[in-house]
């Protein structure tokens, strides 16, 4: 994503949303002219223009109509073109215009197209209600196509939707013609777990969508896999991640400092500006050594790939740990590795199980009977 400008402000209330902590300690009044002159000196500093900011949230529609069109003004003016991530609701014809005139991108999200399938999303919303103001986000979303705009959207798989995710999504996709689409996982904070999915359920919604997948489209985390096995790179989710200097995202707060993806570990805590100077690799050194029974990733065959996953989704709610959908993430690598797109000068793909292992990776001669295996990969101690 590389910048977002964040104002944390919301009025979904929407059950795993990682800034609901945040929001609940803070507390800041966002000061905008703070906001947009932090926006202005990272755009000075981005002298290849290669990091455009996204206007981001909470729900950025419920900015100042004056301070919203300001900042796609300021971030238009340097790349030609803007961005925004949304959740659709409270938007006006006003906003469209903007978005026409500032060439912006719409990132929106949603989980599904009926009241039940959304019932973690737009909380604070009644149910009786819920299902007019999906209606109106597809009504937009019609218009916001008609009118030529790029659309693209984020569903959070939970309890109440992942069996419809797969036919969602490809309806979806077929309407709208969305740019792209990304799932997650929900991650439900010390709140009430029935709203999280299993590993196991995560891996199974993965193969269910990497069933319908032409292996074109960019419906993440699928592309990031099939990046990943071939020797490429994949979005933040799999790289060794810092919480207290993140890589992929730099954020701008409400008001004015700036702070890292506030999805990662630390908005556990409800921090939501500390950003040290320097990034460290002190989680990815211990993940490396600390056996899988223990948190840790010792002896992974898919170590070099995943990294252990986000932080954010640290088994326990410990950033230090691997992901609680690991066994989700083997899942789906193991189904990947044996699919035709995979490396394909070699026949036999398959990792044969290998997700679970404690050592079959770093045997030269099992490196030799799989010679699919990435030379110059070396595997988690």
């Amino acid at each position: 994503m590389g910048i977002s400008v964040k104002i944390n402000d919301c009025h979904g209330h929407c059950h795993a949303c990682y800034q609901d902590r945040i929001r609940e300690k803070s507390n800041v009044v966002p000061d905008y002219p703070a906001m947009v002159e932090t926006l202005k000196k990272l755009i000075t500093a981005d002298e290849k223009k290669e990091r455009r900011p996204t206007i981001h949230g909470g729900e950025p529609l419920m900015m100042p109509l004056n301070i919203f069109e300001e900042m796609l003004y300021i971030i238009h003016e340097a790349y030609g073109n803007t961005a925004i991530q949304t959740g659709m609701i409270g938007m006006e014809e006003k906003h469209i215009d903007l978005f026409c005139q500032y060439k912006t991108a719409v990132g929106f999200s949603l989980d599904g197209d009926y009241n039940q399938t959304n019932a973690g999303r737009m909380f604070a919303i009644e149910a009786g209600s819920r299902q007019k103001t999906i209606n109106k986000i597809l009504t937009d979303l019609d218009v916001l196509k008609n009118r030529g705009l790029s659309l693209s959207m984020i569903t959070l798989a939970r309890q109440c939707n992942y069996c419809d995710i797969p036919r969602f999504i490809e309806s979806m996709q077929k309407r709208y013609e969305l740019s792209g689409i990304r799932v997650n996982p929900a991650l439900v904070h010390g709140s009430d777990p029935t709203w999280e999915i299993s590993g196991t359920i995560w891996g199974e919604l993965l193969l269910r969508l990497f069933r319908r997948w032409d292996g074109e489209a960019d419906w993440r985390p699928l592309r990031d896999i099939q990046a990943l096995l071939n020797g490429g790179s994949g979005t933040c989710t799999f790289g060794e991640c810092d919480i207290w200097r993140t890589d992929a995202e730099t954020t701008i707060l409400p008001d004015g400092s700036l702070g890292g993806c506030q999805h990662g570990g630390s908005a556990f805590y409800g921090i939501a500006a500390l950003r040290a100077d320097k990034k460290g690799d002190e989680r990815s050194q211990a993940l490396r050594q600390t056996d899988q029974s223990g948190g840790g990733c010792k002896g992974c065959f898919w170590w070099q790939y995943c990294h252990g996953g986000c932080p954010a989704a640290g088994i326990g709610d410990d950033w230090r740990n691997r992901s609680r959908w690991c066994e989700g993430w083997k899942i789906a690598f193991e189904h990947a590795a044996k699919q035709a797109w995979y490396n394909n000068d070699v026949k036999n793909k398959s990792a044969n199980g290998h997700g679970d292992s404690h050592g079959d990776s770093n045997d030269p001669a099992w490196r030799a009977a799989n010679p699919w295996w990435p030379k110059g990969k070396k595997p988690c101690a």
